[in-house]
């Protein structure tokens, strides 16, 4: 017989002791249970995985395609740096609207927890972009070669074809600006060249490009390109208002069908554009084997090409650089980093730089 079948009073006492023991065992594990999940939770907000963080864009801009569509492309290639998530408040895309692959979301996020590249991204939750465009541009300067990286432009170029548009009006889709070429023959270089002149003039010396500068850069790629025993063929994409002589241009171009100025649709002080014209002008900017890049239009364009071939040294991407400024990748919020440097106090001092192989003769 073991001590616990003998008669009472033992076995009720034991059994009591045993039941204490129990509990109290139970208890602290609960307990220790909580701090352990405690102690996690601080842990996740000091360490916060990259997927516990959206980015919320809830203001579009109201001017021209180029700085319209910058937000947004510079919000979801921030997220996918960071391992983000991106999305625009349904209702509010703006002219991002066309684009059908940039994501939306409802106003359940809300409230935010912080405002993104203003507040430190330590917590899990919703960040809004709140206009600060000095802070996104900043914090693009920052992180360049992540957010051009070739995935994010393959992902940018699948957006912008999936442009309603594009989708709806297949004239647009399929109009060819660069015309077709005998079959076996070798094509010309096509050379798309963007000259921002709707809204600015020479008094804007800051971001304005003097047309003897283009001259310059539009013969020195001639003249490399004949060198190569190719042919080239330029075509030139601007408005056709502002402060311009064309007929400068003319000499560099085989058509007078090569030039490409959108109407102005100014209206009450506002900006209105053409959407199918400009995604038509932007479906050839990014095709183009060489793009001048010559303000934000193109360069937000510039963001869908491909990488550069090392066989072909295409398709090539070439930024302008002011000569009192340093030109790096970072500065300009470009990929390839290949400028055309000029002054803008002495116009025919243009050369271009870092020119790859087999541009390098």
């Amino acid at each position: 017989m073991t001590w616990l079948d003998r008669k009472p009073p033992y076995r009720p006492v034991v059994l009591r002791v045993l039941y204490l023991v129990f509990f109290s065992c139970t208890v602290q594990n609960k307990i220790l249970q909580k701090n352990n999940m405690m102690s996690s939770i601080v842990d996740d907000k000091n360490n916060v995985t990259a997927t516990n963080i959206t980015i919320v864009m809830q203001h579009p801009r109201h001017d021209r395609l180029g700085s319209n569509i910058q937000r947004p492309f510079i919000l979801q290639a921030y997220a996918l740096c960071k391992g983000h998530t991106f999305c625009i408040v349904g209702g509010r895309e703006g002219v991002a609207k066309v684009f059908r692959r940039l994501p939306t979301c409802s106003t359940n996020l809300f409230p935010p927890v912080g405002t993104i590249f203003e507040s430190e991204e330590n917590t899990s939750g919703t960040y809004f972009f709140l206009r600060n465009e000095n802070a996104a541009l900043r914090a693009f300067s920052e992180n360049v070669d992540c957010m051009l990286r070739s995935t994010n432009r393959a992902l940018w170029r699948d957006i912008v074809f999936s442009a309603r548009q594009y989708q709806e009006n297949k004239s647009i889709a399929s109009e060819n600006l660069f015309g077709t070429f005998a079959k076996g023959g070798v094509p010309p270089v096509i050379i798309a060249v963007h000259i921002r002149r709707g809204d600015i003039s020479k008094r804007r010396r800051d971001i304005f490009i003097p047309d003897e500068v283009y001259h310059k850069v539009l013969m020195s790629l001639e003249l490399i390109i004949k060198k190569l025993n190719r042919s080239s063929e330029f075509h030139i994409f601007s408005e056709d208002y502002g402060d311009t002589n064309w007929s400068g241009y003319r000499k560099f171009l085989s058509s007078s069908q090569n030039i490409h100025l959108a109407p102005s649709l100014k209206q009450r002080g506002e900006h209105a554009m053409d959407i199918a014209l400009n995604l038509r002008d932007w479906k050839a900017l990014i095709e183009a084997d060489i793009l001048l890049v010559g303000g934000t239009f193109s360069r937000v364009a510039s963001y869908a090409r491909g990488d550069m071939q090392t066989s072909t040294g295409l398709p090539l991407t070439i930024s302008p650089c002011r000569s009192d400024l340093p030109c790096k990748r970072s500065q300009h919020y470009d990929y390839s980093g290949i400028y055309f440097q000029y002054s803008p106090f002495t116009p025919y001092d243009v050369k271009i730089i870092n020119m790859p192989p087999p541009w390098t003769l």
